[in-house]
């Protein structure tokens, strides 16, 4: 037989532990046990303990120490209720960790030695159902039995037990009764808890008070018969009736798991819950002090809690309102730190490392928006609702359902809502969108608008009201405490998490609400409302981009790329005066009301690293941001890294619109974007449209709209338009592979060639012979006396993928880079990258070439454009082949795909055809004038797969020639005449 019984899984197992759950305390002791001779056994040898053993209680719990003086206040833990002495109940650090008056209401099991009357077992009376019932046969005799035996979650003190009756009586006459004991071990001691007295009703709740031992803990308690017989007995439910001193912070639960920060400790055994060098005292509002690991050392009662914090000393009730959640538990939240030492706590200041930008701005993510306070997250009410009107259609924001109450429901104390916030939070109101019927039952039915930091106690916040209309919006206006000071480190005016508005005087009627919101502040600023969770940071330094002063890591202060300075300075902080708010003064307005006087570009440029508005990568005095040539290579920016700059075809299509006026049928403005003819957007006609929105960034003037049927809006860009003065957010564009831009890199394949050598912007070439003539135009390099066209290695035309099984198959969902060297065109003119991906599917296609599959399956859109770069001789004929493996076809709204060459020095097209038709050969034919070309195949503008002949576009290279023969790759660009000289070769060498 084997033996695995070990509870702190130390080896030993619990039968020859001797403190078998490792909390320090003995399992002798957490039994209560003094000794271990015969004096235990009740008769010597007979194996019968004559105490009360607590062993499976306390000595199987590491939670439950019954030794242990964790704060050494002189109170054991199982009787302190703030175990670390830091002024917060341990129920209330440690929530997990204890068992609730919930908990306790309710018994984990029942049972009774009374036959049981047809299908009413006993356990309906704990099912929590008003529909099922227990009941007993008649007649019973139940002198010495129990009625009911209940077990509680764990031992706990109870003013009596409550039994909600139904259908016939427990007692069978006023003599017959019965009576309430409590028991440490459920089994043979059980002590009166209640005189003997009998149930004759059939409805209603019947209360067996514990009169004799109201302040002893028992763990089981039972019903007992007294006197005479049972009859039926229908009961819906039983529960424990618990004290009204009842403190969760008394009864810990075996286990606990609850450690916010991981350090080991649970967090009512730890003074830093978090771990953000603020005491849990002065995050849970217990004390103002700012000593790390703050702790009270005043006088502690019997209870383990500082005298000092109770309303009465003793009772366990603190005279102060926790901000223990969210402030202790959350490191984000660190209400003793000031990040940038300007003597405003960060959880007031709004600008946390003093870069002259809101904090909401840097780290949006980390903060409540307008729009996330506006919508209550829950209601509530304590009024019986009206048929299906339940009280959550009131937030579920939608406009055809609405909550409702019964009629003339006395109101007066209740609660019509219940309303909880986001966060706290300051509201000038509270306004509710009315149909149907009113909500007081004519105008001296009233309710007033409170506010409440627990959800208990309430301040009111407006005079008493009336509403009586059916329809339209009725606002309940803050008039009382808009603007009260609150706190030392939280919010400066009074802020509430909860609120409701709860009845005056008379009574309810049904009063529909299809919405209610809160209504905020004209001053509100996000940056003031931090969330508890927070994980914005750009460039992953550890350091939240509100606390940091280069967020994007580009060596540009967020200052200088926002537009709060134009110094240059790295990490650039303001040491201005901050007024009450933490932000420069000289950045706003009016003196500390948040409102800046600059128009902010953080998110456009702090946020990337390709975009360094300090940076000048050549020293050409002009800055990247500005320079359409990087790296003064002599090649655009946008021919090296194409994929990092805007198109003119990007641009001038917006990437959103809306409007304030309302869609005429189906025709929503999303279409005057989509890039199908098919399609357009429409009004309703007649519309005032004065001061409107029409698309977007058009108001009207004057007058009223007529149905402006609208198929494609697009921007007209000036005729000077130059791609590389418009850099995208976002690049990955590095052939090499060395950590720098193809823009700013002056040898972009690493081949040894300079960039401007090999793109034909320079003639200059490197002299390996070192006779004066440049490798371009020297046609014996190394003076070997060997032609170099003899001495040539070049590579043919590679009509095949060199990919591996593994490198092809890798991500089944489309490939933007690729082995084969054809890469995904992104086709969103937005900041976003929304690749046209693509599959590679082997050497398969066409005479065994490569093949490809058009349509994408990563990113929106599926269909778009692939591209390739192949090194050129300006004034060659090429021309460029592929096979169509099945039909291509214009998409929807006309989108039409083609095989183009495009010249890689300034963005010109060289040739194009257009491939919609049969499977077959296409070719484009161009003449080349720069020494890199592209070719493309696909749509110039992306769409979804809606509109093709079929889920799929095939394709495969077929062939490419220069001046008639086969296109060769020569391992370093070289002069167009040698290029002749070895075509001539080649060509010799074809004919025999």
């Amino acid at each position: 037989m084997t033996c695995i019984a070990d509870i702190d899984q130390d080896g030993k197992p619990n039968h020859l532990d001797l403190d078998a759950d490792g909390d320090g305390c003995s399992d002798a002791y957490e039994s209560e046990v003094t000794s271990n001779d015969n004096s235990l056994e009740l008769v010597a040898d007979n194996g019968r303990v004559n105490y009360v053993s607590k062993y499976s209680t306390f000595a199987t719990s590491s939670n439950v120490a019954t030794c242990a003086d964790s704060d050494g206040d002189g109170i054991l833990d199982t009787n302190d209720i703030d175990d670390d002495n830091d002024g917060i109940l341990d129920a209330v650090e440690s929530p997990e960790c204890f068992y609730t008056a919930q908990d306790f209401v309710r018994p984990t099991s029942v049972s009774t030695e009374l036959a049981i009357y047809s299908t009413n077992v006993i356990t309906n009376a704990i099912d929590n159902s008003a529909t099922t019932y227990s009941a007993f046969n008649g007649s019973i005799n139940w002198v010495g039995k129990s009625l009911f035996n209940l077990t509680a979650a764990s031992a706990t003190r109870i003013t009596g037990v409550s039994l909600d009756l139904s259908t016939w009586a427990l007692s069978n006459g006023a003599t017959n009764t019965f009576k309430l004991q409590g028991s440490t071990n459920g089994t043979t001691t059980w002590t009166d808890l209640s005189v003997p007295v009998a149930s004759t009703l059939t409805t209603g709740t019947f209360v067996v008070n514990n009169t004799l031992q109201p302040n002893t803990a028992y763990g089981f308690y039972r019903l007992v018969g007294v006197a005479g017989s049972s009859f039926y007995g229908g009961v819906t439910d039983i529960k424990f009736v618990l004290p009204t001193d009842f403190n969760a912070s008394f009864y810990p639960k075996p286990q606990c798991t609850t450690d916010s920060d991981g350090d080991g400790k649970n967090n009512h055994l730890d003074l830093d819950s978090d771990a953000d060098g603020c005491s849990d005292a002065l995050e849970g509002g217990s004390t103002t002090n700012t000593t790390a690991d703050f702790k009270f050392t005043s006088s502690f009662g019997s209870n383990g809690l500082a005298d000092a914090l109770e309303t009465t000393a003793d009772n366990g009730n603190i005279n102060y309102t926790s901000t223990y959640n969210p402030y202790a538990t959350s490191k984000v939240l660190a209400v003793c730190v000031d990040s940038d030492g300007d003597g405003i706590k960060d959880l007031v200041d709004i600008d946390d490392d003093n870069d002259g930008i809101l904090d909401a701005v840097e780290s949006p993510e980390c903060f409540y928006s307008a729009q996330d306070f506006v919508r209550p997250t829950s209601v509530s009410t304590e009024l019986a609702i009206y048929s299906t009107n339940v009280i959550t259609n009131a937030i579920d924001n939608s406009a055809t359902t609405y909550s409702a109450f019964n009629g003339s429901i006395n109101w007066v104390g209740k609660s019509l809502f219940n309303l909880t916030a986001a966060s706290a939070t300051r509201i000038t109101g509270v306004s509710l969108d009315l149909s149907t019927w009113a909500l007081s039952n004519g105008a001296t039915n009233t309710f007033k608008l409170q506010g409440s930091t627990n959800g208990t106690t309430w301040t009111d916040l407006s005079v008493p009201v009336a509403s009586t209309l059916t329809t339209g919006t009725f606002v309940v206006n803050n008039t009382l405490q808009p603007n009260t000071a609150y706190g030392f480190y939280r919010l400066p005016n009074t802020a509430y998490g909860y609120y409701r508005l709860v009845g005056v005087a008379g009574s309810s009627f049904y009063g529909g609400v299809t919405d209610i919101k809160f209504v905020l502040p004209t001053d509100f600023n996000a940056s003031a409302y931090p969330k508890a969770e927070c994980i914005s940071d750009t460039d992953g330094d550890g350091i939240f981009n509100h606390h940091d002063s280069d967020s994007d890591a580009d060596g540009c202060s967020d200052a200088l790329e926002s537009g709060s300075t134009t110094n240059t300075t790295a990490n650039f902080k303001f040491t201005s005066a901050v007024g009450t708010n933490g932000l420069a003064d000289g950045l706003e307005i009016v003196a500390d009301n948040a409102n800046v006087n600059y128009i902010s570009t953080y998110t456009a440029y702090a946020t990337s690293k390709a975009l360094a508005t300090c940076v000048d990568t050549d020293g050409d005095g002009v800055k990247d941001i500005l320079d359409i040539d990087d790296d003064n290579d002599g090649i655009l920016d946008a021919v090296e890294s194409p994929t990092c700059f805007f198109t003119s075809d990007e641009l001038s299509t917006p990437i959103a619109v809306t409007t304030a006026l309302a869609p005429y049928l189906t025709n929503v403005i999303g279409n005057s974007i989509d890039n199908n003819t098919a399609t357009y957007s429409a009004f309703n006609g007649s519309l005032n449209w004065v001061g409107l929105d029409i698309f977007r960034l058009t108001a009207g003037v004057a007058g009223a709209s007529s149905y402006g049927g609208v198929k494609e809006i697009k921007f007209i860009l000036p005729s000077d338009f130059a791609p590389s003065s418009f850099p995208k957010a976002i690049c990955v564009s590095d052939t090499d592979e060395d950590g720098i831009f193809n823009h700013q890199d002056l040898d972009s394949d690493k081949d040894g060639c300079a960039d401007a050598i090999e793109g034909g912007s320079s003639k200059t070439a490197t002299n390996t012979d070192g006779d004066g003539t440049g490798d371009l135009l020297d046609i014996d390099e190394d003076n070997d006396g060997v032609l170099d066209q003899d001495e040539y290695d070049c590579a043919p035309f590679e009509l095949k993928g060199t990919c591996t099984g593994a490198q092809y198959t890798t991500n089944a969902t489309g490939i933007f880079t690729h082995c084969t060297g054809w890469n995904a065109m992104d086709l969103d003119p937005g900041d976003a990258v929304v690749r046209s991906d693509f599959d590679y599917l082997g050497n398969t296609g066409y005479n065994g070439n490569a093949k490809y599959d058009l349509q994408g399956s990563n990113t929106t859109p599926a269909v778009g454009k692939m591209t390739k770069t192949y090194q050129t001789i300006p004034g060659v004929i090429y021309t460029y082949s592929i096979y169509l493996l099945n039909p291509f076809v214009d998409a929807a709204g006309g989108n039409k795909p083609y095989l183009s060459a495009i010249n890689n020095l300034d963005g010109s097209k060289l040739g194009t055809t257009y491939l919609t038709g049969p499977v077959g050969m296409r070719s484009v034919t161009f003449v080349a004038t720069s020494t890199s070309t592209s070719l493309t195949v696909g749509y110039d503008i992306g769409h979804g797969a809606p509109g093709l002949a079929g889920p799929t576009l095939y394709w495969s290279e077929a062939d490419f020639t220069a001046n008639g023969v086969p296109y060769q790759y020569l391992a370093a660009f070289y002069s167009y005449y040698q290029y002749i000289q070895i075509t001539r070769i080649n060509q010799r060498h074809n004919m025999g």
